[in-house]
């Protein structure tokens, strides 16, 4: 039935979870390599308690994380909930999690902000952090690699790397991505510590 498929959909995101390095336990609601759930399924509404994973849809509260309603009000903000009284939609849902200007003092600790490391944020070093939804970013991407599809060999140089990013810059970048392991198939891994220098 229904319920089996999307249970055994929950079984296989925990599966995912483990594949790729999330271990069982840790500290609650603390950083996680990744957090895999199923919020809500059209109309559907299903509860099985105990086991392993229990299974709510739509999650039981949903309608108090901000960190759930932001994403999915970008991908369907008029979904209802089936649930809750009145049926709010997504959008509805996320407004009444948000302070009236989450960058004021007005509600603090009420939402917490989404944030992006930015210069030199990265590898445990401190760093700029952008606030997500502040602006639009755009990000130049720079193949420093002879391989590359686009521009392979083009920035192996580095004044040739500098002029490429420095004209990214100047068309409007905001990010430079150095690319600096090739993708293709077959292509030898770069250790990360070569890649980070």
């Amino acid at each position: 039935g229904r319920s089996s498929d999307l249970h055994s959909l929950l079984l296989d995101f925990k599966r995912i979870e483990g594949d790729v390095g999330r271990t069982p336990g840790g500290q609650r609601r603390g950083p996680r390599i990744v957090d895999l759930d199923l919020v809500a399924v059209g109309e559907e509404r299903l509860d099985i308690a105990g086991g392993d994973y229990p299974l709510e849809i739509p999650h039981g509260r949903m309608h108090e994380r901000d960190f759930v309603l932001m994403p999915l009000s970008e991908l369907c903000p008029g979904w209802r909930h089936p649930t809750r009284p009145g049926r709010p939609t997504v959008s509805e849902m996320l407004a009444s999690v948000m302070p009236p200007d989450r960058h004021s003092d007005a509600a603090p600790g009420m939402a917490p902000q989404q944030v992006l490391p930015a210069s030199g944020g990265l590898h445990g070093r401190a760093g700029a952090l952008w606030n997500r939804g502040d602006k639009t970013l755009v990000m130049g991407i720079l193949n420093v690699t002879p391989d590359s599809f686009s521009d392979g060999g083009e920035n192996l140089q580095l004044d040739d790397a500098i002029a490429s990013a420095q004209a990214m810059v100047d068309a409007g970048a905001h990010i430079i991505d150095i690319g600096g392991e090739s993708t293709r198939p077959g292509a030898v891994e770069v250790p990360p510590e070569q890649e980070a220098a």
